[in-house]
């Protein structure tokens, strides 16, 4: 399995995985009426934000949310909890039934070396198994088309990126010499943008920037748009177009994704974690996490620790 590139470039193609498996599960969910569910990877680098939860449920999976309220208790014991904690490779698709009957399959969302989250498909004794297995077969399609197009998205940028650069060597060594300040400055940002129509360039910089600096509480989309040098209005513009949410809920995302982390894979008091992961007050990160996730941050560290 071939290494997922870096930069900019390459965090923007990983940032729009989430957009376009959102987009498909639409469809997916109206053929099958089955609900799959989007779970990041907390320890993963470059991992996908939380994204918003479909009706019913956020981090667990609406059938499984329901019970875990009711009962407090982890509703499975599979190896994907413990696949996303470790961040480890997990390209295979199970399908097992858990202790309380739900039919449970798993799909890695992993682009080159990295695995971003999984695809948990869940259905009751309603649903027969070879529809059950119809759609798990569907729902690995779907990621997988995903997924490619995401890698192949972030080669095409790395290959602009290149392109340009040797252009811009060619035009310089017919002026005459390499400009003063060397190699790397033969095309600057604003260059790069302008040759892409501004565009993929910035808002990947703009990921990149979130990705950096998501844990500090004062993050605003004015000061991203002041520390890239354009406008706010332009950027969020952007932002949404290429990426697939608004900047907002993308960096609420990032938050949470760190949140379960800690929650998972440390002792942090609660307080502790909410300002860790950039909320102003534990009551706004209570608040969010539930939206996002489906339970409380302390019911998730209860069911994580029981699994």
């Amino acid at each position: 399995m071939q290494p997922m590139a870096h930069g900019p470039r390459a965090e923007l193609a990983l940032a729009q995985i989430g957009a376009r498996i959102r987009r498909d599960l639409e469809p997916f969910q109206k053929l099958t009426k089955l609900t799959a569910l989007i779970i990041p990877a907390p320890t993963a680098p470059g991992a996908l934000p939380a994204a918003p939860p479909p009706p019913g449920g956020g981090g667990f999976h609406p059938l499984c949310a329901r019970r875990v309220q009711r009962t407090r208790t982890a509703p499975c014991k599979g190896r994907w909890p413990l696949r996303l904690r470790s961040g480890h490779q997990a390209p295979e698709v199970t399908n097992p039934t858990c202790p309380i009957g739900l039919c449970c399959s798993w799909v890695a969302i992993q682009a080159g070396d990295r695995l971003m989250g999984m695809t948990i498909l869940v259905a009751d004794s309603r649903t027969t198994r070879q529809a059950f297995q119809a759609a798990r077969d569907v729902l690995r399609l779907l990621i997988a088309g995903a997924c490619r197009d995401s890698m192949v998205a972030a080669l095409s940028e790395e290959t602009e990126n290149l392109k340009e650069r040797v252009l811009g060597l060619e035009r310089i060594l017919a002026k005459g010499g390499p400009p003063a300040g060397g190699p790397g400055s033969l095309i600057g940002a604003r260059g790069l943008d302008q040759a892409r129509g501004g565009g993929c360039a910035i808002v990947g910089r703009a990921v990149a920037y979130l990705h950096k600096h998501y844990q500090e509480v004062h993050l605003s989309l004015p000061a991203v748009a002041q520390a890239l040098g354009c406008h706010p209005r332009y950027l969020t513009t952007r932002f949404t177009q290429i990426v697939g949410e608004r900047m907002r809920p993308y960096l609420l995302g990032l938050r949470v994704t760190d949140a379960c982390r800690l929650l998972i894979g440390t002792g942090m008091p609660i307080k502790e974690i909410s300002y860790a992961a950039g909320f102003s007050s534990p009551t706004w990160f209570s608040e969010v996490f539930r939206r996002r996730v489906g339970i409380s941050p302390t019911e998730y560290r209860c069911i994580h620790a029981s699994s």
